[in-house]
């Protein structure tokens, strides 16, 4: 192919396909004079109708295009260049690299879903009319994505920028069910968020604060080493009294618990006895509430605290794991030698009578 433009090849294979100007712009759905501006080399046909023109005229994208073998090679390796430098380039010159990249290969997922993470970020900019609109281009490219790769690398950023859209237009249940197809974990958590308003949206944000909560307190109790672990214990203690200040600790308390028997431990074995005492006296009473609402008395709590208020934990539910009691595993941690020189002090044997019961 000879010619030099795009329009020029359009004019061309629309004529070897012995097709009007009328009739194409007919099939593509747009103005005859829309076609003869293309052809006329004053405008471009827009990236949307590179797909179904190189069907119409029976040609490639790069014949259409005007690329030869070696030629669609280079200009890949440019995109591919191009597309990896998010952090290097003004987001204005790297959103038209992805446009020009969509516009010469129409084909390629990568390129169609790199192009929509920009339009995406474009549009936080632009006043609603404008954003709206691109919303809706967003969308339309996360279908074809979607319908067209089984990269699930791809299919994920698509999802992100269609959940984004579709939220900013107010269409929360359609964004749903875009949040649904990701996989279960927090970012999953997070953009179903999104799609959520009002007490809904609340509900959700707390039950994700207390996950994220409980996540971090295990990490410091069960995978911090013996030399750290009263550190770690006490920054855990530190963390649930900051997030639940009204001291209704529910299942907390066993976690609790366990910060006072690990302290009244180092307490002994540095020979302050006195508060080694007073933090068995604050395990025994946080074993007892333990032991309240998840062994003697079992069923549906809430929390009060204003950042978990709409959390309700129901400990019927750990009785399937099989819950021990604090107190009695309480009184095998007082059989530690390092309490022998306050084994006879009545108030030790106050804590160690407490959990013979």
């Amino acid at each position: 192919m000879k010619t030099t433009t795009i329009g020029e090849r359009i004019r061309d294979l629309r004529k070897k396909r012995d097709l009007t100007q009328e009739k194409l712009a007919d099939f593509l759905g747009v103005s005859y004079q829309a076609v003869s501006k293309w052809e006329c080399n004053l405008t471009s046909p827009d990236l949307g109708l590179i797909g179904p023109l190189t069907k119409l005229l029976g040609v490639t994208s790069d014949e259409l295009l005007g690329l030869t073998e070696e030629e669609s090679d280079e200009r890949k390796a440019f995109f591919d260049e191009a597309m990896a430098r998010f952090h290097d380039d003004e987001l204005d010159v790297y959103a038209r690299n992805a446009e020009a990249a969509v516009r010469e290969f129409p084909g390629d997922m990568r390129y169609l879903t790199w192009h929509a993470d920009c339009v995406q970020l474009l549009s936080v900019s632009e006043p609603d009319e404008k954003r709206f609109a691109m919303d809706e281009d967003i969308v339309r490219f996360a279908d074809t994505v979607l319908e067209n790769t089984d990269d699930e690398k791809l299919k994920q950023r698509v999802i992100w920028d269609a959940v984004y859209a579709l939220a900013d237009l107010g269409r929360r249940e359609e964004a749903r069910k875009y949040a649904e197809l990701l996989p279960e974990g927090d970012t999953r958590d997070n953009f179903l968020g999104l799609t959520m308003t009002g007490e809904e949206q609340v509900q959700h944000g707390q039950k994700r604060l207390w996950k994220a909560m409980w996540t971090l307190l295990m990490r410091l109790v069960e995978d911090t080493p013996d030399s750290v672990r009263i550190e770690a214990c006490e920054a855990a203690e530190t963390i649930v009294r900051l997030l639940i200040p009204d001291g209704n600790f529910l299942d907390a308390y066993d976690l609790l618990y366990l910060e006072k028997v690990y302290h009244a431990l180092r307490e002994a074995q540095t020979g302050r006895y006195e508060a080694a005492l007073e933090d068995l006296k604050a395990a025994k009473e946080y074993g007892l509430l333990h032991d309240d609402i998840f062994v003697d008395h079992p069923g549906t709590y809430r929390y009060t605290a204003p950042l978990f208020d709409r959390i309700e934990i129901d400990t019927h539910d750990f009785q399937y794991y099989g819950v021990s009691r604090s107190t009695e595993n309480l009184g095998s941690w007082l059989e530690c030698r390092c309490f022998d020189p306050i084994r006879d002090t009545p108030e030790f044997q106050a804590i160690l009578h407490s959990t013979e019961g």
